[in-house]
């Protein structure tokens, strides 16, 4: 029994589909890998095939992990934080921001901040004005981070072998074969045919980089300079205003429901606290 522990959104899925069809625990025909709209791995996450095989899982959940186990690690990037969330927001939530964030938060504490903070004293729904929504996430997004996505914690995980989501997208065939190697698996496939299907995951992560992206789009602001809105969700939206904040900026946000498409726009209504 191989064991992967990885944080949501890390790609724990897509790396326990490329170990059971690439080597010799694959008893059935190769996966066609294709992935749905949100990039997921999760229907082969579901597949009974493989539970005999691979075990897959987060911290604190059903699975333990302990010294006796052959488990892979798969730590999170700082750099990637928001990419992690958004792919939980997708896959979990299938993008319907009330569902996740009662997943999150719960209906209860939502209305509690949402009166405290907003004046808000409406329902938890999808009624809810954007602006507070966007304003009342980007008040504790990256306490998310710190909490579902912190290194220490997943390094501290008893391993066999640990590697980054960087590792996956940045040096996906040495990764495969260092984690075989580590856990005693054989390859069984030409190296083109699983980059072949790689490519087909990596074109199919649209989240990917979405935290540099965020941030290098606040700087164009900051400076006045042109250029194009990246923002895909809400989350990211979210993180732009905690991120201008922590440079010293607020955004004039009251009515705000509609971030504008291009950067100058909003330097004009940013301002110095």
């Amino acid at each position: 029994m191989i064991k992967i522990c990885f944080p949501q959104g890390c790609y724990g899925s897509y790396l326990s589909r490329c170990l059971y069809n690439y080597t010799n625990l694959r008893e059935t025909e190769l996966d066609q890998f294709d992935f749905d709209d949100a990039g997921s791995s999760h229907n082969h996450r579901d597949s009974l095939k493989i539970d005999h095989k691979i075990k897959i899982d987060h911290l604190n959940h059903k699975i333990s992990f302990t010294h006796l186990d052959t488990t892979v690690a798969i730590l999170p990037c700082d750099g990637h934080r928001l990419d992690y969330f958004n792919n939980q927001f997708s896959k979990q939530s299938h993008s319907q921001i009330i569902k996740y964030l009662d997943l999150v938060l719960g209906k209860e504490l939502i209305e509690s901040k949402l009166r405290q903070g907003w004046n808000y004293n409406g329902p938890v729904d999808e009624l809810i004005p954007v602006w507070i929504l966007r304003e009342f996430i980007s008040l504790w997004i990256t306490d998310c981070f710190d909490d579902a996505y912190s290194v220490e914690n997943y390094q501290q995980v008893p391993h066999t072998i640990s590697i980054t989501t960087r590792d996956i997208f940045l040096d996906f065939l040495n990764t495969i074969f260092k984690i075989c190697n580590a856990v005693g698996l054989t390859v069984e496939f030409q190296d083109s045919i699983m980059l072949q299907n790689h490519l087909k995951f990596l074109n199919a992560q649209k989240y990917h980089g979405s935290q540099s992206r965020c941030e290098q789009w606040c700087h164009n602001v900051i400076q006045g300079s042109s250029a194009l809105n990246p923002c895909k969700t809400i989350l990211d939206e979210a993180y732009v205003q905690y991120y201008l904040n922590q440079q010293g900026f607020k955004i004039q946000c009251d009515g705000l429901n509609v971030l504008p498409a291009i950067s100058t726009k909003l330097t004009e209504i940013i301002y110095k606290e």
